[in-house]
């Protein structure tokens, strides 16, 4: 499949600072014919910073965070990095859910 460039948006007030917040939209054909169908949940994780990963998954698994486990952890020099970057990123997406 081609490469899609896609244009990170502002989203929220334009006047107020702190009501600003990064917006990217996805939409076209072209999402069902990567596997992603209509209708279907899907599951991000941030593997490292500036990298999403999106993946398909059934409604049950919707809400289930997934870790790293302990063998990753402890073959990766730069986890506890990584690990609090994506422990930051999932309680922006926890106040998001709230809101």
């Amino acid at each position: 499949m081609p490469t899609r460039r896609l244009m990170i948006e502002e989203d929220g007030a334009s006047y107020e600072k702190s009501k600003r917040r990064p917006k990217v939209r996805l939409k076209g054909r072209w999402l069902q014919a990567a596997g992603f169908p209509i209708g279907k949940y899907v599951e991000l994780s941030i593997p490292c910073p500036g990298v999403i990963e999106m993946r398909v998954c059934g409604a049950s698994e919707a809400r289930k965070p997934r870790l790293p486990g302990p063998a990753v952890r402890a073959q990766d020099p730069d986890f506890d990095v990584l690990d609090s970057n994506r422990r930051e990123l999932e309680a922006l997406f926890r106040q998001a859910d709230t809101k």
